[in-house]
């Protein structure tokens, strides 16, 4: 009887044990599985701040060759986005105008009211030439401005994509500057003389590699800031210098009329001169010659006699 009640402590002992086991089991799983999504989250998170940030033109050239890109290369093409871009526009017009002169001040208004300056100015018999340097913002309004003073004879807009340009000179202009601030604070722990004056040479060559850095990045933002337009404006009547007009072709025409006519003179002045002289002066020697007179005729005959004569005798 002992026996039977102790075994059954035992199976019950063992139930107990394999329910609590399999009780911890499924506690651990869900605690397991509650705290993974935080997990992740967090090394999500760690991977995108420690990540480096993908430039936008390696994002551009990723979607130029997506699936994607390719259906919609068969589609109109969308008006290119240039935000975030550097771009350095390089525009010229070409117009014709009754009165240059009123264009001109009309444009150069407009031009100096937009925060704008004219770069150069030349004129010729032909017509005027500017060079502006015109803010971004006002160009297409200065240009349309333009258009509705004079007739267009030609427009062109163009544009350079300086981005990587300008942002290489700008990160290192970035990194120069810290070097300069290193060597300075440098230059203050410094105690040998040597060791200043090594520091002091680096110091010198930074900082004028800083200098011609700037000169470079403030060139750069200028030309972006201002683009250069190019204009031309000629007279409504302007003679095109490679085309002459009907009066000048004329008057060429009669010029070589009238050269031809002073050659045939002047041959026809000659022959008078020295060809009549020169044949009266042929025909006297013919007939003193060979004419009524004959003195070569006559002597021809003498000696004709005289072989005669000797053969005679």
């Amino acid at each position: 009887m002992q026996l039977r009640k102790a075994s059954g402590l035992y199976s019950c002992a063992a139930i107990a044990a394999l329910v609590l086991f399999l009780a911890l089991s499924l506690f651990s799983c869900g605690q397991k599985s509650s705290e993974e999504p935080w997990a992740d989250g967090y090394m999500a998170e760690a991977s995108a701040v420690n990540a480096p940030a993908a430039p936008a033109r390696s994002m551009a050239k990723l979607a130029a060759g997506s699936p994607q890109a390719s259906l919609d290369a068969s589609q109109p093409a969308a008006a290119p986005n240039t935000a975030g871009r550097k771009l350095v526009y390089d525009p010229s017009m070409s117009v014709e105008a009754k009165d240059p002169a009123l264009v001109e001040a009309a444009v150069l208004k407009a031009l100096a009211a937009a925060g704008g300056y004219a770069a150069s100015r030349n004129v010729d018999e032909y017509a005027t030439y500017l060079q502006l340097r015109v803010p971004v913002a006002a160009l297409e309004g200065l240009m349309d401005l333009l258009a509705g003073q004079a007739k267009t004879l030609a427009r062109s807009l163009s544009a350079q994509d300086v981005t990587d340009q300008y942002f290489d000179l700008e990160g290192r202009l970035r990194n120069k500057r810290l070097l300069e601030e290193r060597y300075r604070e440098y230059l203050k722990r410094s105690a040998s003389l040597e060791d200043i004056l090594a520091v002091e040479r680096s110091l010198s060559d930074t900082t004028t590699e800083i200098e011609w850095l700037e000169g470079s990045f403030r060139d750069l933002s200028r030309r972006i800031e201002l683009a250069t337009l190019n204009i031309t404006i000629r007279p409504l009547r302007a003679i095109d210098p490679s085309r002459p007009s009907l009066g000048k072709a004329l008057s060429d025409l009669f010029a070589g009329v009238g050269d031809v006519a002073r050659s045939a003179v002047v041959v026809l002045v000659g022959i008078i001169v020295y060809g009549v002289p020169a044949l009266l002066l042929a025909a006297l020697l013919w007939w003193l010659s060979f004419g009524k007179l004959g003195l070569l005729r006559r002597l021809f005959a003498l000696v004709a006699k005289a072989k005669d004569d000797r053969k005679k005798g």
